[in-house]
């Protein structure tokens, strides 16, 4: 539409619709990189993505896990620590200059919060006139037009252009944050939780306003979202991530309707009227302990091993210990690790040293766990070994020795995406669904069997009656 004033561009080619418009390559943003508090927070931890032209991509999973980091650092809000964001051949993050200013054309974003990704100082349309002065794009008449354009495009009349955000509603505001990563006529978009803050009717009309105009326009999305229903609604494929990597993606209908990962199953059981594969109809939810671990210290083996509840265990002892038993165990462990993590801080180390650390801490939480069972003697020596140790502030000791006597596969091994290794455990039987668990092996049960097996069974049990009868 408008001209770069003579600025070479790296980008001549066009994607064909259908064809890879950015290829993702064993992403990495870390922070406080050399820093005094030692080991980095890894925000993003080797991710690996495909955004076809034309097509729309949902990213979910927890607050946290590393959504918001992805897409900040594919626009170059984030520098990279390493790995690849390779677009047309081009490797976006060795660029500089006019060059790295036309990828920042290409690839806008629209952000969480309407309200404070705007400027109460300017006018609307000062705000979406931003984006064309920034890049010098076109004359200020051809600017002032291609706003008002805009204005239309979005749903917005010409007598926004003289007002300000907070004279709008919410919806309004965010078809403002809309128009201003439109007018520079990008080709992909990173929308960053684009209507979680907005009511469920103006939803629904700002998500028709984003398939509308993808279809107008053959844009690209990433769609960052916590919401389940409009990721499925809206996306062709869908990431999941926790911890800052990529544990499961595929076509949507493929991991909504047949989840191999653990943690999908888990985030999918909490949507009203799932029935996928795994997740019993009757609204069963499964609930995860604890919290994801410290991104500065992720597990060694699958980073999602602390909270799996369908975690490989040790095939001589698993009959013998009861499901939240070994739940117990692993929620000890954490304590332990991040006890542990904290003994290794230069604070940690002066209050080991007074003394400061000993504490019933680790003591109460193991009577909490397991007080209510009657363990096997040789289990409940280790348990009061390990409640010694920590309480003598020898926490990494402690860990140790449960992962010792307790460890599983998914402790040493961190696996990598494959595909389910039957069509039986997949919606599809091609290699666009993949899942970075151990599970999708065939010498392994997957998923939702070992699910059912372990919690569902239990679940059940607790709903009966004394005489076996189940309790409507």
């Amino acid at each position: 539409m408008f001209g770069l004033g003579g600025d070479s561009d790296p980008f001549e080619e066009s994607v064909v619709p259908g064809e890879p418009f950015l290829e993702i390559e064993e992403l990495q943003t870390y922070y406080d990189e050399g820093g005094f508090r030692g080991e980095p927070v890894r925000a993003v931890d080797g991710v690996d993505l495909t955004v076809a032209a034309g097509e729309t991509v949902g990213v979910v999973g927890e607050s946290g896990c590393g959504k918001t980091t992805l897409g900040r650092t594919i626009v170059g809000l984030e520098s990279p620590s390493g790995g690849q964001i390779l677009s047309r051949g081009v490797d976006v993050t060795s660029l500089s200059g006019s060059a790295l200013r036309r990828w920042q054309r290409d690839v806008t974003m629209v952000f969480q919060d309407p309200g404070g990704s705007l400027d109460d100082r300017l006018t609307v349309g000062e705000i979406i006139r931003e984006p064309l002065d920034t890049h010098d794009i076109g004359t200020p008449d051809e600017r002032r037009r291609r706003v008002f354009q805009m204005l239309e495009r979005v749903g917005l009349s010409d007598e926004h252009f003289y007002r300000y955000p907070h004279q709008f509603s919410g919806g309004q505001r965010q078809r403002i944050g809309i128009a201003r990563a439109l007018v520079v006529d990008p080709e992909f978009v990173i929308l960053d939780e684009p209507v979680s803050a907005l009511d469920v009717s103006v939803q629904a009309r700002i998500i028709n306003l984003l398939e509308r105009l993808q279809d107008e326009l053959g844009l690209a999305y990433l769609f960052i979202a916590h919401d389940l229903s409009v990721v499925r609604h809206i996306s062709d494929r869908v990431a999941v991530m926790y911890l800052g990597g990529i544990v499961e993606q595929g076509a949507t209908e493929a991991v909504f309707n047949s989840p191999s990962h653990p943690y999908t199953t888990a985030l999918l059981s909490a949507v009203p009227g799932t029935h996928a594969r795994g997740i019993e109809a009757d609204g069963a939810r499964i609930t995860l302990p604890g919290t994801p671990p410290n991104p500065r210290d992720p597990p060694s083996g699958c980073p999602f091993t602390t909270r799996c509840p369908a975690k490989i265990r040790p095939s001589d002892t698993e009959v013998a210990l009861p499901d939240d038993v070994w739940t117990g165990i692993d929620e000890l462990r954490a304590l332990l690790r991040e006890r542990a993590r904290r003994d290794g801080s230069v604070v940690g180390t002066v209050a080991t040293r007074l003394g400061l650390l000993s504490d019933n801490a680790v003591a109460a939480a193991a009577e909490e766990l397991f007080g209510g069972h009657d363990l096997p003697p040789s289990v409940d020596d280790v348990i009061d070994s390990v409640v010694d140790r920590a309480a003598a502030g020898r926490n990494a000791e402690a860990a140790e020795q449960l992962r010792d006597q307790f460890g599983s596969v998914c402790d040493e091994i961190h696996p990598d995406p494959a595909s389910p290794a039957t069509e039986s455990r997949a919606s599809v039987s091609d290699d666009s669904h993949t899942a970075a668990c151990l599970r999708v092996q065939d010498n392994y049960d997957d998923t939702s069997t070992v699910i059912d097996r372990r919690y569902r069974t239990s679940r059940r049990a607790a709903q009966s009656t004394p005489d076996g009868t189940r309790e409507d």
